[in-house]
């Protein structure tokens, strides 16, 4: 009777395993794929949103940007700032906005130090601009650096855009020098 109980026992795991883990690799499948339809601000998936940040780059590099070489693939693939920083390689957190079922804007930030956190670009697609989503994006990113232990947050922007600017300092950011290309941010959080 007990070897009996003991085959049973294993049988019912066994099945239980089998089916548990199917279920998550069939979840997993499923979520990659799936829309979204309820808005929020959501993790970074290649599969449904890598073509909407390309467009943005290929649209907007300019503004998201400082030079038209810079590897956008290279930062999806390997959620990386850039190449050439690899303490960096694999911590920069890229989050996508979604309003009424589709993608709107994208952000993305990493910690350049224990206490000091970057917003490295910020980008809201041009047909959605003066919607507010730029600064729900932006209170996001630096929510998320605090949790991440972010006492200070830097950003930099073109001098040639004075929406953002004025939408950074509007958030609490203060200039802390320009140079002919671009304006550098600050806060102490």
């Amino acid at each position: 009777m007990k070897i009996k109980n003991k085959r049973l026992i294993i049988t019912i795991l066994w099945s239980v395993s089998i089916i548990t883990f199917s279920g998550c690799d069939l979840f997993k499948n499923t979520s990659q794929t799936q829309k979204i339809t309820e808005d929020g601000i959501y993790d970074y998936n290649k599969h449904l949103h890598k073509t909407f940040i390309e467009k943005q780059f290929k649209e907007n590099w300019y503004w998201l940007i400082s030079s038209p070489e810079y590897d956008i693939n290279y930062m999806l693939d390997t959620l990386s700032p850039n190449a050439y920083s690899a303490e960096h390689k694999g911590k920069l957190k890229i989050k996508v906005l979604h309003k009424n079922g589709v993608p709107v804007g994208f952000t993305s930030y990493y910690m350049i130090t224990a206490v000091k956190g970057d917003l490295f670009i910020l980008g809201v697609d041009k047909d959605q601009r003066g919607k507010g989503y730029g600064s729900e994006l932006l209170k996001y990113s630096e929510n998320a650096l605090v949790l991440m232990g972010a006492q200070v947050i830097t950003f930099v922007t073109r001098v040639d855009n004075p929406g953002a600017q004025k939408m950074y300092v509007s958030c609490g950011f203060e200039e802390i020098f320009r140079d002919e290309i671009f304006v550098h941010y600050r806060k102490n959080v």
